[in-house]
């Protein structure tokens, strides 16, 4: 079967397609890539009802490949198992590069099986899988994957056949149209000559009309057997691919009924087991193959995603306010938490109490520190309010009094403080200027001098010196001389800068204790502002206000006791409040470490915000920790293009993917052959 016989078949039965049913593709095969044999997975969705389709490959980076065409027909039922044929083509559909032809057996809803075609030319085989999913649509397993629908041709191979037909239809219909007018027209112009020249018009016409129709019948038949030769070419070189295909699942036959012989024909009763256990050891370590190739794909896309996350600022700063959001979030459930353990505590303690017959002692202790806290409470008030003009007449002739000195003492330090301060800053200045604007020591300035005198002053050193040494002697006391001026100016911009600092930090506590002061002196005029005003004073208020508080809580505690002096429970109630106390101390548990897991994730996104670069040199850092220490940097130190950086990456996933996709081979190999075995009867 050609791909357009396939497309022609899967076009006849899609009213036989079940609703919002999508098979979801995944062909797994090896082929030659750059000199090398390594695998490729290409990955598809497959909508039979509406014929949509879309193949790609790549798991981060999807490719989607365009104008691919793609059935999936041929469904056979044998006993339990159910088997499909398909084919996958791209490119030029008369002569193609890229076609892969698959077979496949299982259940309606699953099936695997093998694959054999031609990749960019080259040899291609595989495995395949097909699998059911009813639980979405096709446009939700795009968005899940997030594909965009690109150009396919499932419908337009069809419309191409159908098409040719048409047109030819279209224009033999066109010429018999346009017969049938002339022959009109020639019959109503020779009316007019007579019955003979319309007998004549008519015979012509009537030849004319004939000629049409073998004409456009010709047209037509011609287009018919155009599209079914090309309908048995295609069908010929598919029915070579399946000879192919059908000769391996021969010949896998063949194999598993030899295993399935020998192991029959072995005295061994422990033969059967033993291959068991060698099938699934294979298939155990496959499986373990295939994690731990995912595991170390899944870390290095997660480390590049940090990293080139890392280099958008917006990024960086919406990772804090996502993590600020999730902390929050945590620290919410922390307190929901931390009170529904609460509450089931106190209710353990509860039955714990009234089960001692203990209720009325526990309240009585609580009341009677609630009693003495009131009478304390009373008789603080009473004596604020005995003290009443005690305390106003304190706050006129002593605390103002107090506080207004040491408002002008404070005031007088704080200026004092603040002329240093100044003085210290004019030298600090001072000393900056001199270091920015070195002057170099000259003998005019009196820093330096000249060779003359140098040499006369120190002519008994130099005595003996040649000329040339007494040159070499004086440049040399001449860098010296301009090195410890240098020195001095610095030591003089160091000792000007400490102690500006000193005095900057005594102003900036004068400053502190002045405010303090002003405070002092503010409260105390306003607390006798109010006393005069209110005939009271805020401490009265706040005695009242806590007084009033606790005998609402001695109320409060009466009818808590009343309550639970009629509370009812049952011996199982006391079990599921045991079991509850468990649950809701694990609650805490889980909900404390979420919050210090966000709060972590917290710290981290505010440093990475706060330690941009640093952030990036980290992560990238560890980018290249996870691609086997590979670096890069370039010769400076500085990080590659990101474009670089992922075709590195790319490089270092090759190698694991390879191992990944050999896996499933492997393991999609076992269950293949388990499921033969079983066919034959024998079942691991």
């Amino acid at each position: 079967m050609t791909t357009k016989t396939i497309l022609l078949a899967a076009a006849a039965t899609v009213g036989l397609a079940a609703s919002a049913s999508v098979t979801e593709i995944k062909f797994t095969v090896k082929t030659e890539t750059n000199g090398k044999v390594a695998s490729k997975v290409i990955s598809g969705l497959y909508d039979q009802e509406s014929g949509k389709h879309i193949f790609w490959t790549g798991k981060k980076d999807k490719v989607a490949y365009t104008g691919t065409y793609f059935g999936l027909v041929n469904e056979t039922s044998a006993g339990k198992k159910v088997g499909q044929n398909a084919e996958l083509i791209w490119g030029d559909v008369d002569n193609p590069e890229n076609v892969l032809v698959a077979g496949a057996w299982g259940s309606s809803k699953s099936k695997s099986g093998q694959v054999a075609g031609t990749l960019d030319g080259k040899p291609a085989t595989g495995t395949w899988s097909a699998k059911l999913n009813t639980k979405k649509s096709y446009n939700d397993l795009l968005a899940k994957y997030g594909l965009t629908q690109v150009e396919n041709k499932a419908t337009g191979v069809i419309d191409d056949l159908k098409g040719d037909v048409a047109q030819a239809q279209e224009e033999a219909a066109e010429k018999v149209a346009a017969a049938e007018a002339k022959a009109a027209e020639d019959i109503k112009n020779a009316q007019d000559e007579g019955a003979a020249a319309v007998a004549a018009a008519e015979a012509k016409a009537a030849e004319d009309i004939a000629q049409a129709k073998a004409e456009a019948d010709a047209l037509v038949k011609k287009a018919q057997e155009e599209a079914a030769a090309q309908v048995a070419a295609k069908q010929a070189e598919l029915d070579a691919k399946a000879g192919e295909l059908a000769q391996a699942t021969k010949e896998l036959d063949t194999l598993v009924s030899s295993i399935t012989n020998v192991i029959s024909t072995i005295d061994d009763p422990d033969m059967p087991n033993m291959f068991s256990d060698y099938l699934a050891d294979t298939r155990a370590r496959a499986v373990k193959l295939y994690d731990e190739s995912t595991n170390v794909i899944g870390g290095v896309e997660s480390a590049y995603d940090a990293y080139t996350n890392s280099l958008d600022l917006a990024a960086l700063e919406q990772a804090v306010k996502d993590a600020q959001a999730e902390t929050n979030t945590a620290t919410d459930d922390v307190n929901i938490a931390l009170a529904a353990y609460s509450a089931i505590v106190l209710t353990n303690d509860m039955v714990k109490i009234i089960d001692g017959d203990r209720l009325d002692s526990h309240y009585k202790d609580k009341l009677a520190k609630v009693v003495d806290k009131i009478t304390d409470k009373q008789s603080a008030l009473n004596a604020a309010l005995v003290g009443f003009t005690t305390y106003t007449n304190e706050l006129v002739q002593t605390t103002i009094p107090k506080y207004e000195s040491a408002l002008k003492t404070s005031e007088a330090e704080l200026n004092g403080a603040k002329k240093e301060r100044d003085e210290a800053e004019v030298k600090f200045n001072a000393a900056k200027k001199a270091v920015d604007e070195f002057v170099v020591p000259t003998e005019e300035n009196g820093g330096l001098l000249s060779f003359d005198n140098y040499v006369d002053k120190n002519k008994n050193k130099l005595e003996d010196a040649t000329e040339l040494e007494k040159h070499q002697a004086y440049d040399q006391y001449k860098e010296q001389t301009i090195a410890d001026a240098k020195q001095k100016v610095k030591d003089d911009l160091d000792a000007a800068e400490e102690d500006f600092a000193s005095k900057e930090a005594t102003y900036t506590s004068k400053v502190d204790s002045f405010k303090t002061a002003q405070k002092n002196l503010k409260d105390a005029k306003d607390e006798l502002a109010q006393a005069i005003a209110t005939g009271t004073l805020p401490s009265i208020e706040t005695l009242k206000k806590d007084l009033a508080d606790l005998v609402a809580q001695k109320d409060g505690l009466m009818t808590e006791k009343a309550a639970w002096a009629a509370w009812k429970y049952s011996d199982d109630n006391k079990v599921a409040f045991a079991e509850a106390l468990v649950k809701a101390g694990e609650a805490v548990n889980a909900a404390k470490k979420d919050l210090a897991d966000a709060t972590t994730k917290l710290v981290e996104a505010q440093n990475a915000v706060a330690n941009k670069d640093k952030t990036q040199a980290d992560r990238l850092t560890a980018l290249e920790s996870e691609i086997g220490g590979v670096s890069l940097r370039d010769a400076e130190g500085k990080a590659l293009t990101v474009e670089a950086i992922r075709k590195a990456v790319d490089k270092f996933e090759e190698k694991y993917i390879g191992y990944r996709d050999d896996a499933q081979a492997t393991i999609n190999a076992v269950d293949s052959i388990k499921a033969k075995l079983k066919d034959f009867g024998l079942e691991l």
